[in-house]
């Protein structure tokens, strides 16, 4: 049975609190620290086990421990595997809560977990299978790529410490992993390292009597030397069998409980009829023994595992470090202003934070300071600093520059933009396209095909030859030749590497369906504002029949939305004049695409208000640039003219899709001067102006009624509708909620150039998918009659099946070198 691997819950940036143990009293080494904060103090320890122990100690109030200990040193603690006190109390603890389970609906949790000695496709479909049938668990994801499992499951009905049981049951070790917190380094798999070492060294030893064996096969040997060297080749190749071959013949036997032929299955029958016709050689003296390989076998397969295994891990690494990582530890402030440490996880709403020069920002909030200056690069892609002022919102991530500020925090640490961001990657990790569905029924049904011709093999070699040695020796040869883990892999490895690409580019695309579908696309419909433009417009042009009315009014109105012409109106105003004092807000009603409804109230007076667009206010417009229009009680009042810059990579972008698809498209609220000059700017020829949100959504259903497959990019609440309709809905950075939580894909920096990368990119991934199916397919079409016929022995059919395993995950890698 597997064992937990206990995750460093705490490891900080600064080297050391203290330089001994806070359990054991041992030494600590340099940068070796494990951290755990109890009631406000900070305690360190040398090593997990100890941290563990210790909490255990302090939360039962058991503090005369450490009395009675004095300043001896005792043995660094661990953590007994068969202990299951201790491993209960730690997995279905607060503790472990906090910092990995998330609350999905009431008493549905969610939690990631990486199992670490997955080695096959068929390890993905037992785990899934199992755990699945579970009581208590309501859904699991696994990826292949990456190890990990996304499972939900209901916390009164089923235990996290028992879904690790559940899992360990079937001999995979499960670590739990948390994609809104600090992840250590990948580490080697230190195990299978020792297997291969062992199946190498045995492999060397054995081929040392091997050759006097086959010198003697041709001069002639004693058989008391001959039944030696047969002996002490078994003894050799024994501990490989049962120790190197471990992994395997246990997913054999835990296939066969579920009733499920697997690649371990095929692995182990083969390499087990090796075994035991040389056991019986050995005992008989009747012909040669293959003792030399089963142990070449089982390193060349776990060489293939062990290089397959460096290339997820390091996949891993890369995946973690593309979005930054939250601080481990925040500083609140009580109000008299005092100091308390607390882990990141603990922050909630309300929590006032200190967060001083050159630290990120734990979790989402609002400025209290007067004044802040912030790098936002993890967002925007721009390292220049960015000024706040008190009461703009900060996200999580960001790095505070230059002087301490105090943040009122919105939401806890999971909860913030960064760590939703990261909860993207991770869901768009566990979710299989229907490709790789696909190919995974077929490796089902590839592996009872294997088995069916291994024992055709063996029916006709008998047959044909009437040589038993002859007829298994080529039976173990299909056995083992056969490979569906190339097929396996093809599809994940390719989606993986993709989105590492992606991510680094600053997109994520939310599920793997998309990206397929994206691959495809022949119409794309942008958004003007906020999309093509800046969205950062400022008043040019400012006439009232009462500038200060009119200011005020408007002020009052737009701050209830979230428009981004609302919000850039809000803030030109704010620079002109102070808001209007006494104005009371009796209705208000926004008209999507259009412009507000408001009744408002000052000095006792009511003023019925309509502001927005010429056509909302059923005037004409001939202006090239946005106005927003007023009226009170049915009495014009006048407008501001507001300009717009376009984004500096808009026209380059559109030049790039043009390559892809004419069919690219303009839609835009504002009046058809406007939105004219915008296309003829950026040379889209096709727009539409003076359009309403149903009007997009419209649209996009007439080009889908044609056969198109419709991208649509958008930012802001207005989008919402035309997103979801799309076969594809492209978010612009942190758009509104709404438009997020509807789309397929969010470009995190606002670069549209990045969209033109992800078409290009999904593509390649494609015709990449393509070819690692069809490596896969070929090599089996190719390897499995040359084995049948017997013209290729075990050992070199183990190398060849390492290799195209091996040559799947190379060629999915080498998409990463490839910039645009």
């Amino acid at each position: 049975m597997g064992s937990m691997e206990v995750e460093h819950l705490e490891k900080p940036h600064k080297s050391s609190f203290n330089d001994k143990c806070y359990h054991c009293n041992g030494p600590i080494l340099p940068n070796s620290e494990v951290v755990w904060i109890h009631k406000n103090e900070t305690l360190t320890f040398c090593c997990n086990g100890c941290r563990t122990v210790s909490e255990i100690i302090l939360e039962s109030g058991n503090l005369q421990f450490y009395s009675l200990r004095g300043s001896q040193v005792i043995e660094p603690a661990e953590i007994p595997e068969n202990d299951k006190s201790i491993r209960e109390n730690y997995l279905n603890g607060e503790l472990v809560a906090e910092e990995y389970l998330r609350e999905i609906s009431p008493g549905l949790f969610e939690v990631f977990i990486n199992i670490t000695n997955i080695h096959c496709s068929a390890c993905v479909w037992l785990n899934e299978k199992v755990l699945k049938d579970t009581k208590g668990i309501e859904s699991v994801r696994i990826n292949f790529a990456t190890a990990r499992a996304q499972i939900s499951f209901h916390k009164d009905e089923i235990s996290l410490s028992e879904i690790f049981q559940v899992i360990e049951s079937l001999a995979y070790i499960p670590k739990l992993h948390s994609p809104w917190k600090n992840q250590e380094k990948s580490t080697k798999n230190t195990a299978l390292l020792k297997r291969m070492g062992l199946a190498g060294f045995c492999f060397g030893n054995i081929m040392l009597f091997g050759t006097s064996l086959y010198a003697g096969y041709f001069t002639g040997i004693d058989l008391e030397w001959k039944r030696l060297l047969h002996y002490l080749s078994w003894a050799f190749a024994t501990p490989v069998y049962f120790y190197s071959g471990y992994p395997f013949l246990l997913g054999a036997w835990n296939g066969l409980k579920q009733k499920r032929l697997s690649m371990d299955f095929l692995l182990v029958t083969g390499i087990s009829l090796a075994y035991f016709y040389s056991i019986y050689v050995t005992l008989t003296d009747i012909g040669e023994v293959y003792f030399d390989s089963v142990c070449m076998i089982y390193f060349f397969i776990l060489l293939g595992k062990y290089l397959e295994d460096s290339a997820r891990l390091k996949s891993n690494d890369k995946l973690s470090q593309l979005v930054s990582d939250l601080p481990e530890l925040a500083t609140i402030l009580n109000l008299d202003k005092e100091e308390t440490i607390i882990r990141t996880a603990e922050i909630k709403k309300g929590h006032t934070i200190l967060v001083r020069a050159g630290e990120r920002v734990p979790t989402d909030g609002v400025l209290l300071s007067d004044l802040g200056y912030f790098n936002e690069s993890f967002l925007t892609g721009e390292s220049a600093a960015i000024t706040k002022k008190r009461g703009d919102s900060i996200l999580a991530g960001s790095i505070s520059i230059s002087i301490p500020v105090e943040i009122l925090a919105d939401v806890d640490a999971k909860n913030s933009t960064l760590s939703r961001l990261k909860m993207l990657i991770e869901q768009a990790l566990g979710e299989k396209p229907n490709l790789e569905r696909i190919t995974d029924r077929i490796s089902s049904y590839f592996i009872t095909l294997v088995f069916l011709l291994a024992i055709a093999t063996y029916v006709t070699w008998t047959f044909l030859s009437g040589n038993f040695e002859t007829a298994i020796i080529n039976t173990i040869a299909v056995l083992i030749v056969a490979c569906p883990c190339a097929l396996g892999l093809a599809v994940p490895t390719a989606l993986v590497m993709n989105h590492i690409r992606n991510s680094r580019e600053g997109v994520i695309i939310r599920t793997p369906d998309s990206m397929e579908t994206l691959s495809k696309v022949d119409s794309i419909f942008f958004d003007k504002t906020g999309t093509l433009t800046q969205g950062e417009m400022t008043i040019v042009e400012s006439i009232w029949k009462d500038e200060t009315l009119a200011l005020g009014f408007t002020l009052a109105i737009e701050k209830q939305s979230k428009h981004p012409i609302a919000r850039n109106l809000c803030r030109e105003i704010e620079k002109l004049s102070k808001p209007l004092v006494g104005v009371e807000i009796l209705s208000i009603e926004e008209v999507p695409g259009l412009g507000m409804k408001a009744s408002l109230k000052y000095q006792s007076k009511v003023f019925m208000i309509e502001l927005g667009s010429a056509k909302f206010l059923g005037i004409k417009q001939e202006s090239s640039l946005t106005r927003i229009h007023m009226n009170w009680n049915k009495e014009y009042q006048g407008y501001f003219e507001l300009k717009d810059q376009i984004r500096k990579n808009s026209k380059s972008t559109i030049e790039s899709l043009l390559k892809i698809t004419k069919e690219i498209y303009l839609l835009s609220g504002d009046s058809e001067s406007v939105v004219a000059s915008t296309s003829k700017e950026l040379g889209v020829q096709q727009y539409f102006a003076e359009i309403s949100p149903e009007d997009k959504l419209r649209i996009i259903n007439e080009a889908q009624a044609k056969g198109k497959i419709v991208a649509m990019v958008g930012d802001g609440i207005n989008d919402s509708a035309a997103l979801a309709k799309a076969n594809i809905g492209i978010s612009m950075g942190i758009a509104a909620d709404l438009s997020i939580d509807r789309s397929d894909i969010i470009l995190v920096h606002n670069d549209l150039a990045s969209f033109y990368k992800s078409i290009v990119y999904s593509k390649e991934t494609f015709h990449l998918i393509r070819q690692n199916i069809g490596i896969s397919f070929l090599y089996n079409s190719l390897m499995l009659p040359i084995a049948a016929l017997g013209w290729m022995a075990p050992v070199i059919c183990a190398a060849f099946m390492a290799l195209s395993s091996l040559t799947v995950v190379a060629n999915s890698m080498r998409i990463q070198k490839r910039d645009l």
